[in-house]
């Protein structure tokens, strides 16, 4: 089932990162333990890397399926989607990153 879900992991004073997007929950619990590539998004040499926990990711809604529906529809999704960058198993190498 469809559901919109609130990302956020915090840095400290480096800043944080936080996104909401529609997803399934079969998408969620699939990142959940996975180690997520974002880039250099706090800057430069940043190189953030973020293994996801479960409290990383939060279902925002998921019983108004009309409105999940309709927040899809309308691209309201914003900021970051740990889906969308690379990621490997926690423990793997640098040959273990798998494109999303």
């Amino acid at each position: 089932m469809k559901a919109v879900y609130k990302f956020k992991h915090d840095f400290g004073r480096y800043g944080k990162l936080k996104g909401i997007f529609v997803a399934d929950d079969s998408e969620i619990e699939n990142l959940i333990g996975k180690e997520i590539y974002f880039g250099e998004v706090l800057g430069k040499h940043s190189e953030v890397i973020v293994e996801i926990i479960p409290e990383s990711i939060v279902c925002m809604e998921w019983a108004d399926q009309d409105f999940v529906n309709k927040f899809e529809k309308l691209h309201l999704s914003c900021g970051y989607d740990p889906r969308r960058y690379m990621w490997r198993m926690p423990g793997g190498g640098p040959e273990d990153w798998v494109e999303v």
